[in-house]
């Protein structure tokens, strides 16, 4: 009960509790699961403070205790856990240098190497910067793949360039996806163009419905002609379902000539995301009774 109490206050955003839980996360007087829960309760409540802790969690050694698990796998629970919640929160330059020990470790298990990747691009200090260029042109598959969305969720937009010249590359599926991801998350406009081209010319689908989404989370309004010819002309309707998605939050009349279409579709799924879409756009019923 306790410790689904705790994430119930987060939920609940009681923001008078933010001391206790903080209280929670720095001591060891409880549950490994409390402490887990305190720290995204924490991040539920977008409480300030809560960055300061957290960065003294991630670099403390006392904190940092790896178990063998039931497989036979090294894992750390809390530490780990402790990352993924500092993802919310900026993370002051004191945690760059440790950060950088773990992922250059050898000895250590990639699980945890690619979450000190993602801590690592909660800091905007140099030295944090000059790792994740290095890994973004160095480093293995996967630590490219977890550096990429180190840098979507860092904003860190000088690293544009970089993410679009794999982007158009021939490095892969999955990297050629993460830096997609990637740009959507960096929410730049100077993204658009190149985004564009992607999703009128590549040959896969997957890419091109990374591309409709990125541009869905940029919401650059200059791009929703082409979108509109694009809907026309697809022919993956997971991509056409993206489109749709970039069109309601573009709110443009100019989309509803073209969506009114999709209602004669024969596939339930277009019909329905068309009709909702309109709704959104208009405010008008398409005959599901909003």
């Amino acid at each position: 009960i306790y410790e689904r109490a705790i994430i119930a206050l987060g939920q609940l955003q009681v923001a008078e509790v933010t001391d206790a839980l903080l209280a929670i996360v720095k001591g060891r007087g409880t549950t490994t699961i409390a402490r887990k829960n305190a720290a995204s309760a924490l991040a539920e409540l977008a409480a300030p403070k809560a960055a300061a802790v957290l960065a003294e969690r991630l670099i403390d050694e006392t904190e940092y205790f790896v178990e063998l698990d039931v497989d036979s796998l090294k894992r750390n629970y809390t530490w780990e856990h402790f990352v993924t919640v500092a993802q919310d929160f900026e993370m002051p330059d004191a945690i760059s240098t440790k950060m950088i020990q773990r992922i250059e470790d050898t000895w250590e298990h990639n699980p945890t190497r690619h979450a000190a990747i993602l801590a690592l691009g909660r800091s905007d200090s140099q030295q944090a910067i000059t790792k994740l260029d290095a890994l973004m042109s160095e480093g293995t598959d996967a630590q490219k793949q977890f550096a990429f969305l180190a840098i979507g969720r860092s904003r860190q937009n000088i690293f544009l360039p970089q993410l679009i010249e794999v982007m158009r590359s021939d490095a892969g599926l999955d990297l050629r996806r993460n830096a997609i991801q990637a740009l959507g998350a960096l929410k730049d406009k100077a993204a658009t163009s190149d985004l564009l081209a992607i999703l009128s010319d590549d040959p896969d689908y997957e890419i091109r419905q990374d591309a409709a989404i990125a541009l869905t989370n940029i919401g650059d309004l200059t791009a929703v002609p082409t979108l509109i010819d694009k809907l026309t002309n697809e022919s993956d309707k997971g991509v056409q379902l993206s489109l749709m998605d970039l069109l309601i939050n573009a709110g443009s009349d100019q989309s509803i000539s073209t969506l009114e279409t999709f209602l004669q579709s024969d596939d339930a799924d277009l019909h329905f995301h068309a009709a909702q879409a309109l709704n959104q756009i208009t405010g008008k019923s398409y005959g599901y009774g909003w």
